[in-house]
């Protein structure tokens, strides 16, 4: 189970975003992790996060790959 703060940081600075193509306004947002306790499930971190919804998050686990459902959209900007 992926704790707020990883979440926080997944959605604050993404290594990637894909858009779901089976529901508008759904986005996967990927991050990889290097927590000890968490690699037994997967090396990434995925929030799956509803924009219609004034950005509701949906889910979040850990995942070995990128879903291939989904399509990549553009990294957002390095924030300093």
């Amino acid at each position: 189970m992926a704790k707020k703060n990883e979440i926080k940081v997944t959605i604050e600075k993404p290594d990637s975003i894909y858009k779901d193509k089976d529901f508008d306004g759904t986005f996967c947002y990927y991050r990889q992790h290097n927590l000890g306790h968490m690699r037994t499930y997967g090396t990434k971190f995925i929030v799956i996060v509803n924009r219609k919804n004034q950005g509701l998050v949906k889910t979040a686990y850990v995942v070995d790959k990128i879903i291939e459902k989904v399509r990549e959209y553009p990294k957002p900007p390095k924030t300093k």
